[in-house]
């Protein structure tokens, strides 16, 4: 065989490639987007089991009742900070019925959304 009827041939071999490529990258992304939905499903699942609370609403509910500024001592607070880089494994907080616990759990919530 010469040496241009082998490059066409290694031509008409190798055209597929791209089009085997993109097949791949699609199905690849197909199985993300299963995979991601799945999460999602269990994420669901796991969260009914502890509680039948929609957390998402509840977390907004309260997000809107805090006044600006409220809670930015705790975040701005070693406490906080060691725990948010990982040094503490636990950040507890305390307190009487109706001192602001859920209020600050928000305010937490809400800046480690936007972080």
């Amino acid at each position: 065989m010469s040496n241009s009827k082998f490059a066409q041939a290694i031509k008409a071999d190798t055209a597929g490639i791209g089009k085997i490529d993109q097949r791949v990258t699609a199905v690849s992304q197909s199985l993300e987007r299963l995979h991601t939905e799945d999460d999602v499903k269990k994420r669901q699942e796991i969260l009914a089991w502890f509680s039948p609370l929609n957390f998402f609403s509840t977390q907004q509910d309260v997000l809107g009742r805090r006044e600006d500024g409220t809670g930015q001592w705790l975040i701005e607070s070693p406490t906080f900070q060691n725990w948010l880089s990982g040094s503490h494994p636990t950040l507890c907080c305390t307190g009487i019925p109706g001192a602001g616990k859920s209020i600050l759990a928000s305010a937490v919530v809400d800046y480690l959304r936007k972080v």
